[in-house]
C-alpha cells in the first residue's frame, strides 16, 4: 500500500490477512504515506512489515513473525498488539516504538 494521505483518509487503513495460513507467507509493505494522523492497522498475522519513507503515521499490527523495518520516516509511531520478532530501523527521526 502506497501514498495514502491522512487529509483525505479519515478512517483508519485496514490491512486483513486473517482467515487462513496465507498470512504467516505475506509481507507488508507501507510506503510514502503522509498524515497527519494517518493511522494503518494490520489485522491477523503476516511475515514481515516494511515501512518506507512515511511521515506522521501510526501502525498497529497483531502478530508479525519476522522483522518490521522503519526506513527513512519521520514522527512515525508502531505498535505490536502481540508478537513481534524484531526490529530494524534506520535513517528514521522521532520513531516511537511501542513493544509488545
Amino acid at each position: 500500500m502506497e501514498r495514502f494521505d491522512g487529509r483525505v483518509q479519515t478512517e483508519p487503513v485496514v490491512v486483513d490477512c486473517t482467515g487462513s495460513e496465507e498470512g504467516v507467507k505475506t509481507g507488508v509493505f507501507i510506503g510514502n504515506c503522509k498524515g497527519p494522523n494517518l493511522c494503518i492497522q494490520i489485522k491477523g498475522k503476516v511475515k514481515n512489515i516494511t515501512v518506507s519513507n512515511c511521515d506522521q503515521c501510526g501502525i498497529v499490527f497483531d502478530n508479525c513473525v519476522t522483522t518490521v523495518e522503519m526506513i527513512g520516516s519521520k514522527r512515525c509511531q508502531v505498535q505490536a498488539l502481540e508478537i513481534a520478532g524484531s526490529y530494524v530501523v534506520d535513517k528514521c527521526d522521532r520513531t516511537q516504538l511501542f513493544l509488545a
